[in-house]
């Protein structure tokens, strides 16, 4: 005995269970495909990180590591480590003045996370005109700092306001 469904209004015609089990393959795929295309649309449409590609130096070194260098994906963790002194800092410099929304920073992950507070962030667009727009006075594993409303930058500083060493594993700017 086959089961078989009907449509309302259309006597005789109807569907029976493969018919119905392949139609609802069907629409898998479609809400799959519908699903996987939202998700691309929406990784696109994310604004791209500001430092890749673009130069940074740190206000000193410590034990060989590079005291300036070119941010990548495929960097060190941490990829710069300064001496120990006062309100050591990373400038970064994004190539051209540049809008500015949001700052990501990963904090060194095996050790010394207290050695990046208090950390600000400064802008400039003028060297050396620098701006102060976020302060963090909490140890913290990664610091998404939105900053003011129409900010713009072509130079950004992180700066920690004491003694003390600084190390960070990323810094991604948007």
């Amino acid at each position: 005995m086959q089961a078989r469904l009907f449509w309302a209004g259309t006597p005789g015609a109807g569907l029976d269970r493969r018919s119905l089990l392949r139609l609802g393959g069907v629409a898998a795929v479609l809400a799959l495909l519908v699903g996987v295309g939202v998700a691309v649309e929406g990784r696109y449409n994310r604004r791209r990180d500001l430092t890749e590609g673009r130069s940074w130096e740190a206000s000193s070194s410590w034990g060989g590591t590079p005291r300036q260098g070119q941010f990548s994906r495929v960097m060190t963790r941490p990829f710069f480590h300064t001496d120990d002194e006062s309100d050591p800092w990373i400038e970064i410099d994004l190539g051209a003045a540049r809008p500015v929304t949001r700052i990501e920073i990963d904090n060194r992950s095996d050790y010394g996370k207290d050695r990046a507070v208090p950390l600000t962030i400064s802008v400039a667009v003028a060297r050396n005109a620098w701006r102060e727009v976020a302060r963090r006075d909490e140890v913290f594993d990664t610091w998404k700092a939105s900053l003011p409303p129409n900010t713009q930058a072509r130079w950004l500083r992180l700066q920690v306001k004491r003694r003390s060493l600084l190390h960070l594993d990323d810094v991604r700017v948007y």
